[in-house]
């Protein structure tokens, strides 16, 4: 943020997320993006359809809405960054250290007007720090309660847990689950699973959270990258990146309707997110993630 404001003027908003996810949706042609310490992900068009924590999972295959879902009782702080007409202007989600990690990107005149029906007001949640002290503390309840719930659970309320604590909490419960539910498999093999899942034109979900929102997409990729560490999957406007070297552990988990692949950085909060299209056949997705190696 202190290098944006050196070259926009940063209006601080002060709106809940909830209010800029229905002003969303009525976005053209925005770049939207979401982004972590190891991941990043980045669509076109405007927001889909509000998607609070307490609501259904919904992932659409609209080629111009973007899959928002939120945690209302996050406390962020949101700005926006107005730029000349010739540089796309901006509203910022930022955590406390200023690190931007969600972005709607505007230049249409239509677009900058949707952004200014959002009126700067004193920020009313405030960011509160968060406890570090209980990095490691592994709660017996959460445990407890991941056990009884897990089955009973769908694939939204899974993914919630990335939108409370940034995923810190579920990456400590995953080795307690049960070994059927949730094992380890070996990071390096992702790069070779993007080209192969690009190859064969396989459409599945990716998902980054950062910042009490979650930004998904669901469709085939077309190109898979290795740029020095990072990987990079592009589908005509959309993208999805994952810095390897960022990446300390990688999860099968089993669901009902259908397995995860949940990514985790070294510091154990969640990089991202891979789930099966549920418009396509989940047991062939399930069948792909039983495939993993896993560590010896």
């Amino acid at each position: 943020m202190s290098a944006l404001g050196q070259s926009a003027r940063v209006t601080e908003i002060g709106q809940d997320f909830e209010e800029l996810a229905l002003v969303g949706t009525q976005f053209e042609d925005a770049l939207i993006t979401t982004q972590n310490d190891a991941a990043l992900i980045a669509g076109r068009g405007g927001y889909g359809a509000l998607q609070r924590m307490d609501m259904p999972l919904r992932l659409s295959r609209s080629s111009n809405r973007v899959d928002m879902r939120f945690n209302a009782d996050h406390r962020m702080q949101m700005l926006r960054a107005e730029t000349d007409a010739d540089e796309p202007s901006s509203i910022i989600i930022c955590d406390p250290l200023g690190q931007v990690r969600h972005r709607i990107q505007y230049m249409t005149a239509y677009d900058c007007r949707i952004a200014q029906c959002l009126s700067a007001q004193p920020n009313v949640n405030p960011q509160v720090e968060r406890d570090d002290e209980a990095d490691n503390v592994i709660s017996l309840a959460a445990i407890r309660a991941a056990r009884e719930n897990w089955r009973k659970h769908d694939i939204g309320a899974h993914l919630n847990d990335f939108l409370l604590d940034g995923g810190r909490g579920r990456g400590c419960v995953l080795p307690h689950v049960s070994a059927s539910m949730a094992w380890k498999i070996l990071p390096d093999v992702l790069t070779s699973f993007f080209t192969y899942l690009s190859n064969r034109k396989i459409s599945h979900a990716r998902v980054v959270c950062s910042g009490g929102v979650a930004q998904a997409d669901v469709s085939p990729i077309d190109t898979v990258d290795a740029l020095g560490s990072v990987i990079l999957g592009r589908r005509e406007q959309n993208s999805f990146s994952v810095d390897m070297s960022r990446i300390g552990t990688a999860w099968v988990t089993v669901h009902a309707q259908t397995w995860l692949l949940e990514l985790f950085d070294h510091d154990g909060m969640g990089a991202a997110v891979l789930a099966a299209d549920p418009m396509e056949n989940t047991k062939v997705w399930n069948e792909l993630l039983c495939s993993l190696p896993r560590p010896r």
